[in-house]
């Protein structure tokens, strides 16, 4: 979404305003709005962990 800063009320503030456009954008890419995954009992599920090196993947498959 775009903020037109020239056309916006004079006493709004600009900073907020953008930071709300920023993370509203953001929560749009994180939650696609689809249910979320849950692991059926008595079968086998297996899950992916995709990272950077050193981004902490097998520390937090073991805690």
């Amino acid at each position: 979404s775009a903020i037109d800063l020239e056309e916006m009320a004079s006493g709004l503030n600009k900073r907020k305003m953008i930071q709300h456009a920023v993370f509203k954008e953001l929560v749009k890419l994180v939650d696609p709005g689809v249910k979320a995954w849950t692991p059926t009992k008595g079968k086998q599920n297996v899950i992916m962990f995709v990272g950077l090196q050193g981004s902490g993947k097998t520390t937090t498959c073991s805690k």
